[in-house]
Order: structure tokens, then C-alpha cells, then sequence
């Protein structure tokens, strides 16, 4: 039987995980520190004693009070999810289906990726020079509704705003930030996946607007990747929302068990957020002095540069092996992995690297600098 594919899908990419095959991985926005091996101690223990054989339903009331105490709001405001991609998943699904999902663009895929995944128009608002936000596009498309009934249904649409952005790196004016959600009839998603690295902290809004989420992940500051947990403080009635198009027991216990560890013993977070800052400043500073580069100031963890050379062949030449392994019995390794980041608006040439650990960072300017200058 010949099956009919959706239409819209094709616009979108298998996804794969090859991210691993790098000796250096730069590429995907991760801690370089695993755990501190005392905290994996206690997290293990905590795990021995998790009821495998039941629900995580305890586990996730149990975190969320924690978390609510984190951020000295009340629990009835925090909606948990699989990571940051179900979160803005559950986004769309709630307040975009039936009306459109808006975005400035370059910015983090999923938003189009989730709207076109559940059949929902996306509109990129392009940023301007200097990767500024277009504020009047961007009020214009929030204040406007997709679909002749939409606004008569209440069904308002959703705004995603990336702050700091990925991939450009850099954080938004608060008072920009501000001024859209002011005049925004959609609800507004407000991104801060990075938040710890530059501080633009939008909590603030949740005492004054009732139409704003604020979402967080465990994968970048807390170094926990793995776990895939992601969250967002916004009002009681928005969270019962989110909760009505989220699958049950969407969080196991095993993640939430370890990302409480996290959040009751955060001076390691800390201690990163401190390194990656300092590395960034020196990484800017080396990428600099390279010829034929150019760094874009940066409030995250990882920078984005443009290369006079092409971003195809710096991007291949960074992955080609750094040593000449002749075992044959596993698959050879590439080099250092960095995104391109090309085929994005106004991002010709533009890769985009993580600040790793300082020896790795050490590695890929100066390999980048024979590159570049060879």
C-alpha cells in the first residue's frame, strides 16, 4: 500500500542524534562538566529509593514543590514537561492550534518545528540589523488573528520570544520585551533556556500581565542534559491549560528525582555559570584576533561567528579527525563539532560553537586559526 504523506512535513528534516561522533563536541549547547560526583552520590541514593514499579505522579507533586519554593512562587503556577521541546510543544498545541504561532527569526527551530508538526501556521518576524528585535512586526502579528473566528472562539495564537537568543547569542532589551507582551493579544512565551549566562530575568511580568510563560530548562546552567526536564512559571489557569494537552505522567521519576538534587544543591550551577562567562570573554577576545572572523557579542554559553571563508568548508575542516587512530574495531570519531547555522536569514557564513572545557576551547581557536590563516 502507498502511503499518502503529509504535505506539510516535507518542510521539515528527519531528526538524528549524530551528535555524539565529535571528539570535541561544541556543537550542542551542553555542559562539559558532568555532575559533581558527590551530587551524583546522593542522586543515585535518592534513585534507590524510587519505587520503579509505580507512577511518577508523587515524584512530579514532590518536585514541583521544590521547585515552587526555588522561585518563591506558589505550585499551582508551574507546569512541568520532557524537556524544553514538549514544553513549547504543549504551547502550540494549547494556544496555537486554531490561530498561528509567531516567532522572531533566526531563532530556536522548535518553534517552527512544533507548529508545523501540529498543523498550525508559523510566521517569522525577521530580526533587524544587529539582531535587533522588529518591536512594530512584532506587536503587529501578535495583535493580529489568524483565521476569521479566531478572536470570536478566544483562541489567541502564540508568540515564542528567545531571550537571549539562540543562535545569535545576544539578550533583548527587558523594556522591548516588555512593551510586546504589553500590547500582545496572543499568549507570550518568553524563552530563558539561557537566562543564568546574561541574566534577563522576565519573572518580574508574572505580577503584572496574566497572558506571559516563563520557561526554563535543566540542560544548560544545571549541566543536566540528559534528564530532559524542562519547566515554566506562569498563572494557575494557563498550567491547567498546558495540562489538558500534555500526556500523563509526561516527567519520570528518575528526572525530577535528580533535578531536585540539583535545585537543593545549585552552588555548582553557579560555580559554572561563572566559568562559562569568563571563557566567553576570553574565547570572544581569541576569535578576534583571527583573521578573516568575526564574533558576535555573546550573553550564553556558546558564540556565534562569521567566517570570510565558506561556513561548509570551515565546518568540515574543523570535523576532520584529530588524530590518526588506527583501530579499526570502532567507528572513527571526527574532530570538533561546531552548527552551521548558513541557511538561516541574515546568517551567511555563521557557525556557531558552545563554550566547553578551557583545553577544548584552547583546541578549536587554534585549530580554527590554521584554518582561517593557512
Amino acid at each position: 500500500m502507498q502511503i499518502a504523506f503529509r504535505d506539510d512535513l516535507k518542510k521539515l528534516k528527519p531528526i538524528t542524534e549524530p551528535f555524539h561522533a565529535y571528539e570535541v563536541r561544541l556543537n550542542t549547547n551542553e555542559s562539559p562538566f558532568d555532575f559533581p560526583p558527590e551530587l551524583k552520590e546522593l542522586a543515585l541514593k535518592r534513585l534507590a529509593e524510587t519505587d520503579f514499579n509505580r507512577y511518577s505522579g508523587e515524584y512530579i507533586e514532590r518536585f514541583r514543590q521544590a521547585l515552587a519554593s526555588y522561585h518563591n512562587v506558589d505550585p499551582d503556577r508551574i507546569a512541568i514537561a520532557n524537556g524544553m521541546d514538549e514544553m513549547i510543544r504543549l504551547c502550540v498545541r494549547a494556544f496555537g492550534i486554531g490561530a498561528k504561532a509567531v516567532a522572531h527569526v533566526p531563532t530556536f527551530e522548535s518553534y517552527e518545528m512544533s507548529a508545523i508538526a501540529e498543523g498550525v501556521p508559523f510566521v517569522g518576524v525577521p530580526l533587524l540589523e544587529g539582531f535587533k528585535l522588529d518591536v512594530p512586526r512584532l506587536i503587529e502579528e501578535a495583535t493580529t488573528f489568524e483565521g476569521s473566528h479566531a478572536e470570536d472562539q478566544g483562541i489567541p495564537g502564540i508568540l515564542f520570544l528567545c531571550n537571549p537568543n539562540n543562535p545569535t547569542g545576544n539578550a533583548f532589551p527587558m523594556e522591548e520585551i516588555e512593551s510586546i507582551v504589553k500590547a500582545s493579544k496572543m499568549v507570550v512565551a518568553i524563552d530563558e533556556a539561557y537566562w543564568d549566562f546574561g541574566n534577563p530575568d522576565a519573572l518580574y511580568m508574572l505580577d503584572k500581565y496574566d497572558h506571559v510563560i516563563i520557561m526554563r530548562t535543566f540542560s544548560k546552567a544545571f549541566g543536566l542534559a540528559g534528564i530532559r526536564l524542562g519547566y515554566a512559571i506562569t498563572t494557575p489557569e494557563i498550567v491547567s491549560e498546558l495540562s489538558k494537552v500534555r500526556q500523563i505522567f509526561n516527567v519520570n521519576s528518575l528526572s525530577v528525582t535528580v533535578a531536585q538534587v540539583a535545585l537543593e544543591n545549585d552552588d555548582y550551577r553557579k560555580e559554572f555559570v561563572e566559568f562559562v562567562i569568563e571563557e566567553r570573554e576570553r574565547m570572544f577576545e581569541a576569535l578576534s584576533k583571527i583573521k578573516g572572523v568575526q564574533p558576535f557579542p555573546s550573553d550564553t554559553n556558546f558564540m556565534l561567528f562569521r567566517t570570510e571563508k565558506p561556513a561548509e568548508e570551515v565546518l568540515a575542516k574543523l570535523a576532520e579527525p584529530l588524530t590518526d587512530d588506527k583501530d579499526q574495531s570502532s567507528p572513527k570519531k571526527r574532530g570538533i563539532g561546531v552548527r552551521n547555522y548558513s541557511d538561516r536569514p541574515s546568517l551567511e557564513n555563521c557557525l556557531r560553537v558552545t563554550i566547553g572545557r578551557k583545553e577544548e576551547n584552547d583546541l578549536f581557536v587554534e585549530r580554527l586559526r590554521e584554518i582561517m590563516e593557512g
